[in-house]
Protein backbone atom coordinates (compact mmCIF):
# COMPACT_ATOMS: atom_id res chain seq x y z
CA UNK A 1 0.00 0.00 0.00
CA UNK A 2 1.30 3.64 -0.88
CA UNK A 3 0.76 7.04 0.89
CA UNK A 4 1.90 10.22 1.30
CA UNK A 5 2.91 12.48 3.56
CA UNK A 6 0.76 15.33 3.68
CA UNK A 7 2.65 17.21 6.26
CA UNK A 8 2.28 17.22 10.36
CA UNK A 9 1.15 13.89 11.49
CA UNK A 10 -1.13 13.75 7.95
CA UNK A 11 -0.43 10.89 6.19
CA UNK A 12 -3.04 9.40 3.64
CA UNK A 13 -3.18 6.40 1.03
CA UNK A 14 -2.64 7.59 -2.48
CA UNK A 15 -4.86 5.61 -4.06
CA UNK A 16 -7.81 7.58 -2.15
CA UNK A 17 -6.28 11.05 -3.67
CA UNK A 18 -8.62 12.43 -6.99
CA UNK A 19 -6.24 16.07 -6.77
CA UNK A 20 -4.21 18.02 -5.46
CA UNK A 21 -5.18 22.07 -5.70
CA UNK A 22 -2.86 25.00 -5.12
CA UNK A 23 -4.75 26.47 -2.36
CA UNK A 24 -4.04 30.02 -3.80
CA UNK A 25 -5.07 29.86 -7.33
CA UNK A 26 -7.88 27.23 -5.96
CA UNK A 27 -9.49 29.95 -3.20
CA UNK A 28 -8.79 33.12 -5.83
CA UNK A 29 -10.71 31.18 -8.53
CA UNK A 30 -13.61 30.04 -6.91
CA UNK A 31 -15.79 31.77 -4.33
CA UNK A 32 -18.46 29.10 -4.53
CA UNK A 33 -16.36 26.10 -3.85
CA UNK A 34 -16.49 25.00 -0.16
CA UNK A 35 -13.26 24.66 0.87
CA UNK A 36 -12.16 24.29 4.30
CA UNK A 37 -11.49 26.56 6.35
CA UNK A 38 -7.78 27.48 7.10
CA UNK A 39 -5.98 26.73 10.89
CA UNK A 40 -3.27 28.22 12.37
CA UNK A 41 -0.76 26.98 9.93
CA UNK A 42 -0.13 28.25 6.48
CA UNK A 43 -2.15 26.17 3.74
CA UNK A 44 -0.61 25.78 0.26
CA UNK A 45 -2.58 22.83 -0.94
CA UNK A 46 -5.78 21.08 -0.75
CA UNK A 47 -5.66 17.37 -0.86
CA UNK A 48 -9.08 16.12 -2.31
CA UNK A 49 -9.88 12.30 -1.83
CA UNK A 50 -12.84 10.09 -2.15
CA UNK A 51 -13.73 10.68 1.45
CA UNK A 52 -12.98 14.47 2.57
CA UNK A 53 -10.36 17.53 2.05
CA UNK A 54 -7.37 17.54 3.84
CA UNK A 55 -5.27 21.04 4.20
CA UNK A 56 -1.28 20.76 3.79
CA UNK A 57 1.27 23.50 4.53
CA UNK A 58 3.72 21.61 1.78
CA UNK A 59 2.93 22.99 -1.43
CA UNK A 60 1.03 21.14 -4.36
CA UNK A 61 4.51 20.69 -7.01
CA UNK A 62 5.93 19.12 -3.75
CA UNK A 63 2.93 16.83 -2.88
CA UNK A 64 2.74 15.54 -6.56
CA UNK A 65 6.29 14.97 -6.18
CA UNK A 66 5.58 12.79 -3.47
CA UNK A 67 2.68 11.02 -5.03
CA UNK A 68 4.68 10.03 -7.92
CA UNK A 69 7.51 8.28 -5.80
CA UNK A 70 5.43 7.02 -3.12
CA UNK A 71 6.29 5.50 0.67
CA UNK A 72 5.49 1.95 0.55
CA UNK A 73 4.25 0.59 4.38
Amino acid sequence: MLFIHLGGNQMIRLSDVIAIVDAVGAVKSSSSIPFPAHSDEEVKSFIITTTQIYTSPISSNTLLKRSQSGLKV
